[in-house]
């Protein structure tokens, strides 16, 4: 799980990824701010690899919009292996692109551990 606010406190993402019951695929749930192009989605890159079709909103909660996410073997190796996930939404109001990017450092032993203890 990681976090990321603002100096005054508010968050501007949320995001946690558990192993799959196989333990090599990945569930997760990502929360992002509000006053995002929800019809947008949201588009996820690892490192500086092609992104992938947005994913799209599937709620907004008091705590900010929900993005589920799910990663196949495929991306879980990209995961393991990369610096940094990307994430691009849309300002609702302007249209704007909005980047945000949580580091993967660290991912693959946390990612091992969770694993482990779900045996």
């Amino acid at each position: 799980m990681q976090q990321q606010t603002q100096p005054n406190g508010q968050r501007l993402l949320a995001i946690e990824i558990a192993a799959g019951g196989d333990g090599k695929t990945a569930t997760g749930t990502l929360v992002l701010p509000f006053g995002l192009a929800l019809d947008a989605g949201v588009l996820l890159q690892i490192d500086e690899k092609s992104a992938e079709a947005p994913v799209r909103f599937s709620t907004c909660l008091p705590v900010g919009c929900v993005v589920p996410l799910s990663f196949d073997g495929a991306t879980l190796v990209e995961l393991r292996t990369g610096v940094a996930l990307k994430m691009m939404a849309k300002a609702a109001n302007t249209n704007e692109p909005i980047s945000l990017s949580a580091s993967l450092k660290g991912f693959s032993a946390a990612f091992d551990r969770v694993a482990a203890l779900m045996k």
